[in-house]
This record gives structure tokens, sequence and C-alpha cells, in this order.
């Protein structure tokens, strides 16, 4: 049986006399809903760190108060070097992977306004890597995809829709143990 509209449901065949309206046995119920194809560009990177030793300027109190004071006292309130540990990024690894998704809309749209993606859940984790070289860099994370449309009557209307759980991973030296993830992704809607 041939589907000529997207939004056709097929019945099945059912045996009907042929005719010019029934050319070929196809029998369409047209709903309401529409299929929409999301495809959403992500972009994961994960920044390798290394905890470093910096020594800084530390001030006993407010360095305002050195203007104030006599010349002979000046070296008593001048900053002493203190020693802290910080995180030196050593390399980012970008990581980019396409999610495309079919979604149902309640209603026929007209335009789609927008899409965009909303409430990110990141989670980050080190896992051996089952090669035995390093270990594995994981980035755990989902989101929502709005959409928003102006259905055929011309009223706005929004949905939203779920990714998803979705991973990407990168390859740590044996000796990293910390690593920070920032993900960024573009949304695009269209008809399928």
């Amino acid at each position: 049986m041939v589907q000529r509209d997207k939004r056709s449901i097929p019945l099945g065949y059912v045996p009907f006399t042929e005719s010019t309206a029934n050319k070929g046995n196809v029998i369409r119920v047209l709903s309401r809903e529409a299929l929409i194809c999301l495809t959403v560009l992500e972009c994961i990177v994960f920044s390798i760190l290394e905890h470093v030793c910096a020594t800084v300027p530390a001030w006993p109190f407010d360095p305002a108060a050195i203007l104030i004071t006599k010349p002979q006292n000046m070296l008593d309130h001048w900053p002493k070097p203190e020693a802290i540990i910080v995180k030196k990024v050593v390399c980012a690894i970008p990581k980019k992977d396409k999610n495309r998704l079919k979604v149902i809309l309640q209603e026929s749209p007209k335009r789609i306004l927008s899409c965009k993606i909303k409430n990110l859940t990141l989670a980050k984790r080190i896992a051996p890597n089952p090669s035995g070289e390093g270990n594995l860099a994981l980035a755990i994370y989902d989101y929502e995809i709005k959409i928003r449309y102006q259905d055929l009557k011309g009223e706005l209307k929004q949905e939203y829709f779920n990714s998803g759980i979705r991973c990407q991973q990168a390859i740590l030296e044996p000796q990293i143990q910390d690593f920070s993830v920032e993900f960024s992704g573009l949304c695009t809607a269209h008809g399928c």
C-alpha cells in the first residue's frame, strides 16, 4: 500500500472495489498531529585540568590602609606571598555529535518559530578505558527541546521534548584525574 501523505495512517489492506476516488485501495485518515524532525548539533568540550601551585600577594588587611600609614611602617603592611593550589587547563578536547529526533506536535504548524535547548543536566565521570590505556572522561547529559510554532489558526503554541540520555567520551592520560565539561548545542526543526 502506498502512503501519500506523511500524516496518513495506513489501515492495512482492505478489500475495496477500485474506483477513480479510491485508486489503488489507499485509505487515508488525517490527524491534527504533525511529524517533525529535530536535529541538535551537540558540542562537548573536555578541558583537561592539572593542579599547580601559584604564589599570589596576600594583604594582611585592606590595601587602602597603606596610604594612611607612616613611611617607616609601610614594610609591615607590604603584601606577603602566599601559595595556593589552582587548576590549570592543560588541553581542550572538543567532541561533536548530532542528535536526530522525530517528534509529534499536537497541532499542525503553519510556521516553526524557534527550537531551543532548555534544562540541561550534565554529569562528568572517570571510567577505566577498556583498552587498558589511561582512563575515559565521560560526559553524561540530557536536555529538553522547546519548540515554539504558529498553528494553522495563527495561534502561538509551544511543546517540550526530551532528548534522552546522551554520552560523549574522551581518552585521558593515566596521571590526569580532573577535567571539566562544557556543553553547547544548536537546534533545528523541519518537516520529515
